[in-house]
């Protein structure tokens, strides 16, 4: 994927951020799956088959997916926030908290279950010894 796609991926999410959060305001409603597929579209045929137009496409709508689902999350919490009466200041630091949690404790939670189980190696060593029938070798 060339750098350029990234570059207006990234340019745009605030556009698609800030309309996908006030849509959800409004309506209760997240709309963040057709930002992504209108991305998908976007740039694929942007990059064209040629420029693996696919693998832009797919990983545009990553980015774009979870930044306009985050926005309207963060929305959703001001609306429930504006209900209990809750400080705006404080739902935003919960936000950010939550999320510098995530980041930190995700690697380390993939790499507990990646050493404890190896799953994806005993998996395809599994499959490579299986029928392709279905049905079990006596």
């Amino acid at each position: 994927m060339q750098w350029y796609y990234v570059a207006v991926g990234f340019a745009l999410v605030p556009f698609m951020g800030v309309a996908n959060s006030y849509g959800a305001g409004l309506t209760d409603q997240d709309n963040s799956s057709m930002y992504g597929k209108l991305c998908i579209f976007i740039f694929a045929a942007w990059a064209g088959t040629a420029n693996q137009g696919v693998i832009a496409g797919l990983g545009m709508c990553g980015v774009v997916l979870a930044a306009t689902s985050q926005a309207a999350s963060l929305m959703q919490d001001f609306r429930t926030g504006y209900y209990t009466l809750a400080s705006p200041k404080a739902l935003f630091s919960v936000q950010i908290c939550g999320a510098f949690l995530g980041v930190c404790f995700s690697p380390a939670v993939f790499t507990f279950y990646n050493h404890a189980f190896k799953s994806a190696l005993s998996a395809h060593l599994w499959s490579r010894n299986q029928p392709s029938d279905g049905l079990s070798r006596r």
